[in-house]
C-alpha cells in the first residue's frame, strides 16, 4: 500500500526551484506584456473567454464586482443574469471570484494602488499561480513517490503558457486552478495518511472549488465520496471522513443559506444549471457559448422568462431540453462531440487558423498561437499514456483519475467556451499524468514507475 513519505532537503530545494520558476515567469509576463499589470482590463492576451458585456465599458463580471464594492457582499451581489430584463440580486455566478476580486481591489488602497486596483489583483494572481505549481510538485511527488515525476510536474505547471497568460486576465481561471490543485493535493495526502486537520482542509478546499465554479460540484462530491470510502482502511478513518464531510458542508452553508434567503428557493451554488444545459442542447447548439441564433429561439418566451424569479426562470428550460434530446437523439450525440471539441481545443474546428481567433483582447501573435497549439498537441497524447500507466498507483493517484473524468463532464453534457477557459484547471492534472509518462519512458527511471506501488521500498515508520 502507498504511504505518505517524508520530504527531504532535495525536495525542499526542488520545491523552491518550482516556486521561483513559476513566480518569476508570471512576473516577467506581467511586466513585459501587461505593462506591469497596468494594462486595460481587456487589453491583454486572453485564453479565457470574457463574460457577457453589461455595457460598452463593462462586462457582467466587472459590473458585479463594482456593485459588491459599493453595496457589500450580500445586497451588492447584483448583475444582469441571462434572459433577465435588468440587474437583479443574482445567484447565476459562483461567488468566490467576484468576492475575491472585489476585496482585493478594495485592499489595493492599502498599498498605494487605489487608482489601479487591477495591478494588485494581477500580482496576487501571480502568487496564486506560483503556489499552484508548488502544489502540483508536491502532489506528484506524493502520488507517485518520485522526485523526478514531481519535478517534471512542477516545472510543467510552472511553465505552462496558458496559465502564464491567464494571470493577466480578470477572470476566475487562476483561482479555480489553485483551489483544484489544493483539493487534489490534500486528497492525495489524506488518502495516504489521514489526519483530522488534513481532512477538514480537504472538505473546505472542495467547498471552495464549488464556490469558484458551479460546474465543479460533481467533481467535488465524487472526490469527497472517494475519500470517505478510502477512510475505511485508514487509522481513525471514520473520524477523518466525518470531519471532511462537515468541512465541506460548512464551507458551502453560508452561501446556500444566502441563496435561499435572497432567491426564495434552495439553489446548488448557482441558479443557471438548466440554462447551460439548454445552451448545449438546442437546435442551434455549436458546442460553445450562447449565440444570438440560440436566443432567437426563446424570443416568444423572453417576456415571461424575464418576469420569472431567477430561481425558477432557468428551470423552465428543462422541458425544452428534454424534448430536444428525446426527439433528436442522433443530433444530441453530434452536439456532445462538438462540446468535447470546444472543451479540448476551444473551437469545434481545431486547426491552427481558428483555435485562437476569438481572443477578446489584442490579437495574439503567430508565435504565441504556435506555442499554445504545440503544447496541446504534445500534452494530450502524453497525458493519455500517463493516465494508463497511473493504474499501478491507483490507491495514491485516484484523485487524479477522478479529476480526468469529472472535471470535463459538466462541459461535455452542456457547452464549453472559446479558447481555453473551461479546461484551464484540468491542465494541471494532464501535466501530472504527462510527467509520469515522460518519467516512465526515461531509461533507468521508468522501470519502477511502471511496476507501480508494488515496487516501493519499505515505508518510513509513522511519526509519533
Amino acid at each position: 500500500m502507498s504511504v505518505a513519505r517524508r520530504l527531504g532537503w532535495l525536495d525542499l530545494l526542488l520545491a523552491l526551484l518550482v516556486l521561483g520558476a513559476a513566480g518569476g515567469l508570471r512576473g516577467w509576463y506581467l511586466i513585459t506584456f501587461a505593462e506591469g499589470g497596468e494594462a486595460g482590463l481587456h487589453n491583454v492576451w486572453q485564453v479565457q473567454q470574457p463574460s457577457e458585456p453589461a455595457s460598452a465599458e463593462q462586462t457582467v463580471l466587472d459590473r458585479l464586482v463594482a456593485n459588491i464594492k459599493e453595496q457589500g457582499p450580500l445586497s451588492g451581489f447584483r448583475a444582469q443574469a441571462p434572459l433577465a430584463a435588468a440587474e437583479e440580486v443574482t445567484g447565476h455566478i459562483a461567488p468566490a471570484y467576484p468576492l475575491f476580486r472585489a476585496y482585493t481591489e478594495m485592499a489595493a488602497g492599502w498599498v498605494g494602488y487605489a487608482e489601479k486596483p487591477a495591478v494588485v489583483v494581477r500580482w496576487v494572481q501571480v502568487g496564486l499561480g506560483a503556489l499552484t505549481a508548488l502544489l502540483y510538485f508536491l502532489l506528484a511527488r506524493h502520488a507517485f513517490a518520485s522526485v523526478v515525476v514531481g519535478l517534471l510536474a512542477g516545472l510543467g505547471t510552472a511553465l505552462h503558457p496558458f496559465w502564464v497568460i491567464n494571470v493577466a486576465e480578470m477572470q476566475d481561471g487562476v483561482l479555480a486552478t489553485f483551489f483544484i490543485a489544493l483539493a487534489l493535493y490534500l486528497a492525495v495526502r489524506a488518502g495516504l495518511k489521514a489526519g483530522a486537520l488534513t481532512s477538514l482542509l480537504l472538505g473546505l478546499a472542495l467547498a471552495l472549488c464549488c464556490l469558484t465554479r458551479g460546474s465543479l460540484m460533481p467533481f467535488s462530491i465524487v472526490v469527497l465520496l472517494w475519500f470517505m470510502w478510502r477512510s475505511r482502511s485508514l487509522a481513525q478513518g471514520w473520524l477523518c471522513a466525518l470531519v471532511a464531510f462537515f468541512g465541506f458542508l460548512s464551507g458551502l452553508s453560508t452561501w446556500l443559506v444566502r441563496d435561499f434567503q435572497e432567491l426564495g428557493a434552495p439553489v446548488p451554488v448557482v441558479t443557471t444549471t438548466w440554462w447551460h444545459v439548454w445552451v448545449g442542447n438546442n437546435p442551434q447548439t455549436t458546442g460553445g457559448p450562447a449565440t444570438p441564433e440560440m436566443l432567437a429561439l426563446l424570443a416568444d418566451r423572453q417576456a415571461d422568462l424575464a418576469q420569472t424569479p431567477q430561481a425558477q426562470r432557468y428551470a423552465k428550460l428543462a422541458d425544452l431540453v428534454k424534448h430536444e434530446v428525446l426527439e433528436e437523439p442522433s443530433q444530441t450525440l453530434v452536439r456532445r462531440g462538438r462540446a468535447a471539441l470546444y472543451f479540448l481545443f476551444g473551437t469545434k474546428n481545431p486547426n491552427r487558423n481558428t483555435i485562437l481567433d476569438k481572443a477578446g483582447g489584442p490579437e495574439i501573435e503567430p508565435w504565441v498561437k504556435n506555442t499554445l497549439m504545440g503544447v496541446l498537441v504534445g500534452l494530450l497524447p502524453l497525458a493519455i499514456l500517463g493516465w494508463r500507466w497511473s493504474y499501478g498507483w491507483k490507491r495514491a493517484s485516484a484523485p487524479l483519475a477522478l479529476a480526468v473524468y469529472w472535471l470535463p463532464l459538466p462541459f461535455l453534457l452542456t457547452h464549453a467556451e472559446h479558447l481555453h477557459g473551461p479546461r484551464l484547471p484540468l491542465d494541471g492534472v494532464l501535466i501530472c499524468l504527462a510527467a509520469l509518462a515522460v518519467a516512465c519512458l526515461t531509461p533507468g527511471i521508468g522501470g519502477p514507475l511502471l511496476r507501480g506501488e508494488d515496487a516501493l521500498p519499505p515505508a518510513d515508520p509513522p511519526s509519533e
